[in-house]
């Protein structure tokens, strides 16, 4: 039924973002890899109250800055059910977990000199409600994280071009990208 924050697909998808964060070896934030949180969703005219929404965190802790953080993050939560039909949403956004956690795997194997914090945001669909929550009530002190990379339907395109945006804002990125 697709990932529509509070629902039962939204709900395994978050046991399976936990369980991949687990078998990776990665560490929980304060305990747990959840970030909990609620909000209030209007779906034509009707206000809904969503109790159990989740962002998912976890942390490779770097080599040389512990306290210095880059996150890499995507979305997991997705449309649902529209009008009796199911979006699934494989471009977006299951594809940006799956380059997270692969980037995850890779980089619990290969720490890097700054920490990385992996973030699976809820309700983005919902008007970034993951994300809003995460900013107001950051895990880690906020002035601590120097980049965000947040990956987004990859592997959309059919010519092999990878397309990267953000530089116009941060020309100083050009020669990493």
């Amino acid at each position: 039924e697709g990932r529509l924050s509070g629902t039962p697909g939204n709900k395994r998808a978050q046991a399976f973002i936990a369980a991949q964060f687990k078998d990776i070896g990665l560490e929980a934030l304060n305990g747990a890899f959840e970030q909990k949180f609620s909000f209030k969703k209007t779906t034509r005219g009707t206000v809904q109250d969503v109790p159990d929404a989740a962002n998912l965190m976890a942390l490779v802790c770097g080599t040389a800055e512990r306290d210095s953080y880059v996150v890499v993050s995507a979305h997991y939560d997705h449309l649902g059910v529209r009008s009796g039909q199911v979006y699934r949403g494989a471009d977006d956004n299951a594809s940006g977990v799956a380059a997270m956690l692969a980037a995850a795997r890779w980089f619990r194997a290969h720490p890097p000199r700054q920490s990385l914090l992996f973030v699976a945001f809820d309700a983005e669909e919902a008007g970034l409600q993951g994300a809003r929550h995460f900013v107001a009530h950051p895990p880690v002190p906020i002035d601590r994280i120097s980049t965000v990379l947040n990956l987004d339907m990859v592997g959309r395109g059919d010519k092999n071009v990878l397309f990267v945006t953000g530089t116009h804002h941060y020309p100083a990125l050009k020669p990493i990208v």
